[in-house]
C-alpha cells in the first residue's frame, strides 16, 4: 500500500509542477476555441459535461458561499467561500 501511495504523491507533485508553469488554469468549454484530435475525445466529453453543469448551475440556486461562474470566453470557475461582485 505504501508503494501505491508514494506513487500517487509523485504523480500529484508532477502535475502541480506542470500546472505552476501555466499563466492561467482556465478550461475553455467551447470546443471550437481549440484544435482537437481523436486522441482528446475524452477531454471533449468532459468539457461537454462541464458546459451542461455550468448551464444548469447558472439557473439553479447555490448553496451559501458557493459560486459557479461561466465566463463569456467559455471557461468556468467554481469556488467556495466569500464572493465579490
Amino acid at each position: 500500500m505504501r508503494t501505491a501511495i508514494d506513487f500517487e504523491v509523485r504523480v500529484v507533485q508532477e502535475d502541480l509542477a506542470l500546472q505552476s508553469r501555466y499563466e492561467g488554469l482556465s478550461l475553455p468549454l467551447d470546443p471550437t476555441v481549440e484544435f482537437h484530435t481523436r486522441a482528446v475525445r475524452t477531454t471533449l466529453e468532459l468539457r461537454r459535461v462541464l458546459r451542461d453543469f455550468v448551464d444548469f448551475a447558472s439557473n439553479a440556486p447555490h448553496a451559501e458561499g458557493t459560486a459557479v461562474v461561466g465566463f463569456a470566453d467559455g471557461t468556468v470557475s467554481a469556488s467556495t467561500g466569500a464572493t465579490t461582485h
